[in-house]
Order: structure tokens, then C-alpha cells, then sequence
């Protein structure tokens, strides 16, 4: 992440950390010139750049000026060159270009800043200890020419133009206007004004986009603001159409012929690429599984233009109305994809399992397939629930029974399950949001997961048998803070955590299933656990109930499965030989990664799955205020999901949607957040708002453009909650305090 900083620093040098440590260490006040050389700079522009980053430490009160000899304390006369950076909040900060130092903006100036400008500014106020030194731009150097897609609004008689992108909050006139232009179209513009810095920043007009579906355009919005990659280079593209379409005959001697056994693809019925194919039957002890991956890594060649392609993406990114590949889609949805009938490369998973659902033996190895079939998820329901059983679908009543085994072995591990499910989005031909309802999960679906679940486990355990390192897919256990927090304010309702065990999260969960406001508590407990990341130092996976376990049957969609692809068959391709692995592990080195490779990758691949779920929540959260926004002075039920120190957020039974009800909006009382207890309670009346509490509320305001649900309370329904002793001596404290 560093690396990827430094990037954008013309000379980037050591952090402030490591120059005050070894300021620390200095008995008298040390020359700039001497730090230079402790750190082996000798260029000029390393050295100012050095000096740029001092001297904006003692503003920030990080070091003393007097720690430091021959440095001018003339801050506000010193002219600073840098950029223009507005996060997502709308603040905007300036990032120095020589140190790489963030400096605040004064709020009350003249000129207008964009995201991106190149600015000349001066340091107006001086930071001290915690406190941000505040700069003023003396002038606006340059305007990025950048695209950007948003709407036109009308304020004043006058168009402006607004983006979708939340780095460009400010309003902006509209420079060459069309007679077509009217309010609440989309449109495409371009920055291209240079200087005018004190007047509102204009935009030029490049296309009207009102042929195109609103929800599309806002997909277009997300990939723009999180910087999704989206388009393959015309040499990828040409590459991956030069790929042989037939099977060399030479690879097929090499490889496990399986083409006579009854393999089938299960999937949901807008499914395109299917990258995973079973075969299952019974046996006198037990049952064979047998999981087949598509062998994406014998197209992808490691360090590729392809493959760095792949990696820098991450991952797939799954929209409602559009998916943004990891691989083209000559790979993805023909070469690799198992469709039926044709013969594909894939690495096999065997597993032997017993009639209880316990693993007793595996072995991977290269193989080829043909699917039999393309099934979905309600074609094998509808199979496994008729009483006439098919001789071709046995394989599929033989996964059924195994099913049954692995999910009662599922709970004795104490795997967590919740009761909330995916929201499922329905569209109409305009492209608006015509329904929302919660995703249902039948057993044919459990079917293929514990399928999953079970490669997934025998990969890990291959991988770490043979002492190599991989890439884990780790969950760890929820943080002791948070925690502690849901302890105190499940104790409140009644609820006892225990020692916080998988065990006990598994038991609460079912204690609340069902339950009134249950469905608001279990988000809660879901939001107190951490999120999964991909590391080589494995830590087990909390939520799953697993020792060990990685991600393997997904490198279509998936760049960390494509690394465990990768492993595991150069594995295969030695086990011939006489390749020790303590050699390996006394060289540091897998077959075809190194563990500093691994260890940069599984943080880098842990942020691009961030980033591809933020955008995706990002469009969701703008779905779910366009499907609202006509229903402004509804009244719905709801239970409290979380409480906060500005309002308490609720969950609506009608829809998977949550909005909020402001602090400011409950006029019968002032509120005070208490956070041991996560609860809103009245500084006159001691009412409280807690977590599972049910409500009523009218939809008061819908903020289309943030992405925010308003709502008003109407009537509080709740739950009985025993206040824990320290809320109760500061209740008694402001009583006191007012005389009562």
C-alpha cells in the first residue's frame, strides 16, 4: 500500500515515524543536511523534498524546532506547490508534492478548487500538536481534463451540472448548453476550463445519455469512483483470441481422462460462466465427490501481460444489471467455462468422504471432463423433491444424502448462519428498479456451497501438508473491543455471549432466530465480526469453523483461486520427482512464488476485493433511494439495526432497506449515546433506544444523490433491556446535575 502511495509523490522519501525516531536519538539539535546524509540523500531534490517533510512536522508539533539547526520558520511566506484531493465525505485536502504531506484547506477563500487541480498555496495557519496546519491556494496552476457522468439541476433558472461522483460535490455551470438540456438529464462533460478560480467551475457538454438505462449510467458512475478497471488492451484482447480452441493431444495423455462420468454444472439461471462441475456417488461406506475446476492457469501464464492484467483487477465485480470480468470473456465464458458437451481442461478435487460427512481421504490431480448437463439451482430442486428418480440424476440424489451429512458435521463445528439473505434486484425495461426482495436459499444451493466448502478445506490442507506456503483465506476472530460491546448490550436484552467461542455465537444466533427484532440483533452480531482477508500466516477461519482453509474453486472469477491453481499444480508436476519439501522450505521458496511475493499479493488482493465491494454498495445504496424515492410519507414497520450518537439506523420489514432517524428529529427529549450499552436514552424521560427495539416510521426525505433514507419515528415498541450499572450512575449524575 506504501509502494502504491509513494507513486504519486514526485521524490518520495522515509515516513515521519522514522525521521522523529532518529531525531529522538540526537543529544543536540541536529543539521537538515546531516539527516540527509543518515539517509543516504544526496540529490537536491531528495533533499528539499526531505526538508518540505520536516518542516511540515514541526507545524503538526511532531518534533521541535529547536531539535532541528538552519531551517527558516518563515512557513506563511514559503510558496508550496501541490494538488487538490476530495475524498468521498466532499473535504478537500492539499497533498504537497515534494513530501507527500496532507494540509487542510481554509474553508473561506476565493477560489474554487476541483479534485485534481495542480494549486500554488501558501501555509496561512500554523498546526499545533494534533491540529492540521490549514493552507490558502493562491492559484489554481492546472485543471485535470477529466470525464465525468452525473445530472442537471436547476437552481436559480440556471442549469447545473452535478456528478455522480461524490470527489466533485460543488456544483457546476454548464459552458456550451443545448436547447435539448433539460432538468434530470444525464449527461457526459468534460473540465476543460483553465484558471477563472474565483468563479463556480464550468464543464463542457459531450453527450446527452438519456438512451441509456439510469441504472447502467450509475454502474458507469461506480467504476468511475472507485477506479475499476474495466476495458482489456487491444493486446490482451488479440492474445486471448490466438488461444487454441482445441485440446493439444499430447496435453490430453498427460491428464485423467474423465469424460465417461456424468459430470454436471449447477448454477443460477443467469449464470455465464461455469467454472465448477460435480459428480457424486454412493458408496458401501460413504461417498465419492468429485469437484472439477476449470483449469484457468494453463491460459493464464504467470507474469503475463494477461495475468498481471488479472491480478491487478482482483477480482470480478457482480452489479445487478452487469459483471466487470477479471479475465476476457473468450476465457471466461467459453475456453475455461464447462458448458455441456464439450471436453475441458480442469484440476480435479477426489474426495472420499464417510457416511457422517467426515473427509477421509483426497487427491488433486489435472484432468479432463465433458459436462453432461447444465443444471440450475430450481431444475435440481424440483429434482431431488420428485419421487421418481431419474438413473441419469443419481449422481445428483447421491449429493443430496452427502448434503444432509455435511451440514449436520456443519453444526457440530458450530459454522455461523444468518437469517438475512442478499437482496435481490428486479428492473423494468426503462432500467428502474421495479421490486426488491430477499434472495432465497434453497437446498440445491446448499448443495454446491458444501461442495465448495469441502475443495476449498482439502486444498488448504494439501497445500500446508507439503509445507508450502499459500494464500489462506483467513477470518479472524471478532476484535476483544467489539466484542466486549456486543456482550454488554446482548446481556441487556437478556442474552448471554458467554466466553465469545464460535460455540456461543452459533447458540445466540439460534436463541434470537425468530425472535422479536431478532433479524436487527443478528446484524448487529454479524457487524461485530471482522472481515476476511487473504494472508500466508494462516489464523484459521472464525464464521466457517475451519482450521484451515483457502479459496480454490473460483479462478475464473477469483485471482487468489488462480494462485492456488498455480501451487497446487506445479505440486502435481513434481510429485514425480525427487524434490524434497524441506528443500523448499529451507529456500523460502514455492514452486512458483516466493513468500514475499505471496504476502504483498494477499494484501493487495484483500483491498481489490474491498474496493469491488464498495463500489457494488455504492450503486446498491443508490438502487435502493430510486426505488424509494416515490414513496416519500409511507409509513413502515421496522426494528432498530444500530444506534449511533447522531440517530438510530432502521431496518424495514417490507424491504432489505435501511434509513435513519435523525437525534435531531426526536423532539420529546435530549438524547445522550450511551456506548456501553449501544442505546439512545432521554436526559428527562430515561427512555431508551436500543437494537431490536421495533418502531414504526414515516419515510420523510429520500437523498437520491447520497445515497440516504430519512425517516421520522412514529411509535417505539421496546424491547424489555436491563441498563448495565454504568449507565445508571451517569442516569443518576445529570439527574443530580438538574436538581431533580
Amino acid at each position: 500500500m506504501n509502494r502504491k502511495k509513494n507513486k504519486r509523490y514526485a521524490h518520495p522519501i522515509v515516513s515521519r515515524e522514522i525521521i522523529a525516531e532518529f531525531i529522538s536519538y540526537q543529544k543536540t539539535a541536529i543539521r537538515l543536511d546531516l539527516i540527509a546524509t543518515h539517509f543516504s540523500y544526496s540529490k537536491k531534490r531528495d533533499i528539499e523534498a526531505l526538508r518540505k517533510r520536516v518542516l511540515a512536522m514541526i507545524r503538526d508539533g511532531q518534533i521541535k524546532k529547536e531539535a532541528l539547526v538552519g531551517l527558516s520558520s518563515k512557513f506563511s511566506s514559503e510558496v508550496l506547490e501541490g494538488s487538490v484531493e476530495f475524498g468521498s465525505d466532499g473535504i478537500p485536502v492539499l497533498l504537497e508534492r515534494a513530501s507527500g504531506e496532507t494540509i487542510n484547506i481554509l474553508q473561506r477563500q476565493l477560489i474554487k478548487p476541483v479534485h485534481g487541480d495542480q494549486v500554488i498555496f501558501v501555509i496561512e495557519k500554523q498546526g499545533i500538536e494534533k491540529e492540521k496546519s490549514k493552507g490558502k491556494i493562491k492559484k489554481i496552476l492546472s485543471r485535470s481534463d477529466k470525464e465525468l457522468v452525473g445530472q442537471v439541476k436547476e437552481i436559480s433558472k440556471q442549469l447545473y451540472f452535478f456528478s455522480f461522483d461524490l470527489k466533485y460535490p460543488q456544483k457546476f455551470l454548464i459552458k456550451n448548453k443545448s436547447s435539448k438540456l433539460k432538468p434530470g438529464d444525464v449527461i457526459r462533460v468534460e473540465i476543460r476550463t483553465k484558471g477563472f478560480e474565483d468563479r463556480v467551475p464550468e464543464v463542457y457538454l459531450l453527450d446527452i445519455l438519456d438512451d441509456q438505462k439510469i441504472a447502467d449510467l450509475k454502474i458507469d458512475a461506480a467504476i468511475m469512483k472507485y477506479g475499476l478497471p474495466f476495458e482489456f488492451s487491444s493486446e490482451i484482447n488479440e492474445f486471448v483470441n490466438s488461444l487454441p480452441r482445441f485440446l493439444d493431444e499430447k496435453e490430453r495423455s498427460l491428464r485423467v481422462d474423465l469424460t465417461r462420468k456424468n459430470f454436471v454444472t449447477i448454477d443460477g439461471e443467469d449464470a455465464r460462466d461455469y467454472d465448477d462441475a460435480i459428480f457424486c456417488e454412493s458408496l458401501k461406506d460413504g461417498f465419492n465427490l468429485i469437484v472439477a475446476i476449470a483449469d484457468v492457469a494453463h491460459y493464464v501464464i504467470q507474469d503475463s501481460e494477461l495475468d498481471l492484467e488479472a491480478c491487478s483487477r482482483g477480482t470480478s465485480v457482480y452489479f445487478p444489471l452487469r459483471v466487470i470480468p477479471m479475465l476476457p470473456e473468450v476465457i471466461s465464458n467459453n475456453l475455461c467455462s464447462l458448458v455441456p458437451n464439450e471436453e475441458r481442461l480442469v484440476l480435479a478435487c477426489d474426495m472420499q468422504i464417510s457416511k457422517n460427512g467426515e473427509i477421509k481421504s483426497f487427491k488433486f490431480y489435472e484432468a479432463i471432463i465433458e459436462s453432461q448437463k447444465r443444471l440450475t439451482y430450481d431444475f435440481v430442486q424440483s429434482i431431488i423433491s420428485s419421487a421418481r428418480p431419474d438413473s441419469f440424476y443419481q449422481s445428483i440424489f447421491a449429493l443430496a444424502d452427502l448434503t444432509k451429512s455435511l451440514l449436520e458435521q456443519k453444526k457440530k463445528r458450530g459454522a455461523l448462519e444468518f437469517e438475512s439473505g442478499e437482496p435481490n434486484f428486479n428492473f423494468d425495461e426503462e432500467g428502474k428498479i421495479s421490486s426488491i426482495n430477499i434472495r432465497t436459499r434453497s437446498f440445491s444451493h446448499l448443495m454446491i456451497e458444501e461442495s465448495m466448502l469441502c475443495a476449498n478445506v482439502c486444498a488448504a490442507n494439501f497445500l500446508s501438508n507439503k509445507e508450502l506456503p499459500l494464500l489462506f483465506r483467513v477470518h479472524p476472530e471478532p476484535d476483544e473491543e467489539k466484542k466486549i460491546k456486543l456482550k454488554q448490550s446482548l446481556i441487556a436484552i437478556g442474552v448471554d455471549l458467554g466466553k465469545g467461542e464460535l460455540i456461543d455465537y452459533q447458540r445466540v444466533l439460534k436463541e434470537l432466530k425468530g425472535s422479536v427484532g431478532g433479524k436487527a440483533i443478528q446484524l448487529q452480531v454479524l457487524r461485530s465480526m471482522q472481515q476476511a482477508v487473504y494472508k500466508i500466516q494462516n489464523e484459521g477461519h472464525f464464521g466457517l469453523g475451519y482450521e484451515k482453509y483457502t479459496h480454490f474453486t473460483s479462478p475464473i472469477r477469483r485471482y487468489p483461486d488462480l494462485i492456488i491453481h498455480r501451487l497446487m499444480k506445479s505440486v502435481i508436476g513434481h510429485e514425480n520427482e525427487t524434490m524434497r519439501s524441506n528443500q523448499i522450505k529451507k529456500n523460502k521458496k514455492t514452486f512458483v512464488y516466493d513468500y514475499e511475493a505471496l504476502e504483498g499479493m494477499g494484501e493487495q488482493l484483500s483491498l481489490a476485493e474491498r474496493r469491488a465491494d464498495e463500489a457494488v454498495f455504492y450503486f446498491l445504496d443508490w438502487a435502493k433511494c430510486e426505488f424509494m424515492e416515490d414513496k416519500v410519507g409511507a409509513k413502515f414497520n421496522g426494528s432498530i439495526s444500530a444506534v449511533t450518537s447522531f440517530g438510530f439506523f432502521v431496518h424495514l420489514d417490507s424491504f432489505p432497506i435501511e434509513g435513519l432517524v435523525h437525534v435531531r428529529s426526536l423532539k420529546d427529549d435530549y438524547f445522550y449515546f450511551e456506548e456501553s450499552d449501544l442505546t439512545l436514552v432521554g436526559q428527562e424521560t430515561n427512555s431508551s433506544f436500543g437494537i431490536g427495539d421495533s418502531v414504526l416510521v414515516k419515510l420523510s426525505a429520500v437523498k437520491v444523490d447520497e445515497g440516504k433514507i430519512d425517516l421520522k419515528l412514529i411509535k417505539h415498541d421496546p424491547l424489555h433491556r436491563r441498563r448495565s450499572p454504568e449507565v445508571n450512575k451517569r442516569i443518576i449524575k445529570r439527574k443530580k446535575l438538574r436538581g431533580d
